[in-house]
């Protein structure tokens, strides 16, 4: 009898990625989704919204495996929004954890690098690297990821979170977004002089490393670390990006230079110096880790390609 897993945040960006190669693995699914309509794959189940007090029975009957992508980002930082991390990416993540316990064999929680800051070191990250949010988002999951911990440790629910870097693919949100629109309507970018490097995960490369880890004994999934670093092979510079992008809509990046100290100056001034550092600075993940964990998987992780040719494809596709 196939395995079947509920998915939550099944119709975002990586939800709507995943689902293909989960049916052709030969998965049998079911989605939560917060209002009818939204059905796209075997068998959904409304829950409402997803926050603290949902109530997850129904959903989680006959439920193998829990893969959690839902939660709440891309959203500008401003009042209120320290509030609606807490209760979306820790609160919800703990409610669904204990309505697991006793019923659902494992729990795969969709994590973030924003667990370590933003730019928290010019080094490497690994899995060793210290927990050190910056952000409510960041803030937030990192919760959700120690909650987790606990109640593996304690053996109460087999648990494993993944925290990406930014993800790109077709339709990808966020930074990677407004960088596309900018190039897209071809505003000069005042990027030609930084020389940073940042590494990126496609999302169809994230769905591998989903199904690798799926695949795993329980046994085995219970030696792998309580969280992994992933990410593509390969980091990029901003300007790379910009200009990947550019190649893939067929509208050149139109960079020019400009001191990095005067940029980060002037996002000082008018308050986006999150933004700037997630374009000026370095943000580097050491895979090795995670590679490594998986290699044991009967299914077998494929060698992630280059980055700046991925992003070209990415945009060319409709």
């Amino acid at each position: 009898m196939p395995e079947t897993i509920l998915i939550t945040g099944a119709t975002g960006f990586v939800g709507r990625h995943l689902i293909p190669p989960l049916q052709q693995a030969g998965y049998s699914l079911r989605l939560a989704v917060r209002q009818p309509g939204a059905e796209t794959a075997e068998q959904s189940v409304v829950v409402g919204e997803i926050g603290p007090d949902t109530e997850w029975g129904r959903a989680l009957d006959g439920i193998d495996t829990v893969i959690h992508l839902a939660g709440r980002a891309h959203h500008p930082d401003g009042p209120g929004e320290a509030e609606a991390h807490e209760a979306i990416n820790h609160q919800a993540t703990r409610r669904l954890a204990e309505a697991c316990e006793g019923r659902v064999q494992r729990l795969i929680h969709m994590s973030s690098l924003s667990v370590h800051g933003l730019n928290a070191s010019d080094e490497p990250i690994t899995e060793h690297t210290p927990i050190r949010p910056t952000t409510p988002y960041g803030t937030a999951k990192a919760r959700a990821e120690a909650d987790l911990a606990e109640r593996r440790e304690q053996g109460r629910l087999d648990s494993l979170s993944l925290r990406p870097p930014m993800v790109y693919g077709p339709g990808a949100p966020g930074n990677l977004a407004r960088l596309k629109a900018a190039v897209e309507r071809g505003w000069p970018l005042p990027l030609a002089w930084v020389r940073n490097q940042r590494s990126l995960i496609g999302v169809e490369h994230l769905a591998h490393i989903l199904l690798a880890a799926l695949a795993l004994s329980p046994e085995a999934f219970r030696q792998l670390p309580p969280a992994l670093a992933v990410s593509d092979d390969h980091p990029i510079s901003t300007p790379d990006m910009a200009r990947a992008l550019g190649e893939g809509l067929g509208k050149p990046a139109r960079l020019w230079p400009c001191p990095v100290s005067l940029l980060r100056l002037g996002a000082r001034i008018t308050a986006r110096q999150a933004m700037m550092d997630s374009l000026t600075g370095s943000l580097i993940v050491d895979n090795q880790v995670s590679r490594e964990a998986l290699a044991q998987s009967p299914r077998a992780l494929p060698a992630s390609p280059e980055t700046y040719q991925c992003l070209v494809q990415a945009m060319q596709e409709k």
